[in-house]
């Protein structure tokens, strides 16, 4: 005797539907609370060589997690949030 084909969605209980959508749709990746080097570059638009000079003359805060360097989300908003704003040049 042949199996008839599973419909998905057809005759589930609502635990087996939630299941079903909770497989299908793509999680969303949490906010990070910490970057690598080359993360925290991507994340500001920089190269990572600008980050690493950034760190080194203290700019940036980093740290060591085990043998990577880390740096904190909040440390990198804190560096962007001290940058000079600019403006529009003054109308003469």
């Amino acid at each position: 005797m042949r199996r008839a084909e599973r419909i998905p969605g057809q005759n589930e209980t609502p635990a087996q539907e939630r299941s079903v959508k909770r497989r299908s749709e793509p999680r969303r990746p949490a906010d990070p609370l910490a970057y690598r080097v080359d993360d925290a570059a991507a994340a500001i638009g920089v190269s990572r060589s600008k980050v690493w000079e950034l760190i080194a003359r203290g700019e940036i805060v980093a740290r060591k997690l085990d043998g990577s360097t880390i740096i904190l989300r909040d440390d990198l908003q804190t560096y962007l949030d001290g940058l000079p704003e600019t403006g529009a040049p003054a109308s003469m």
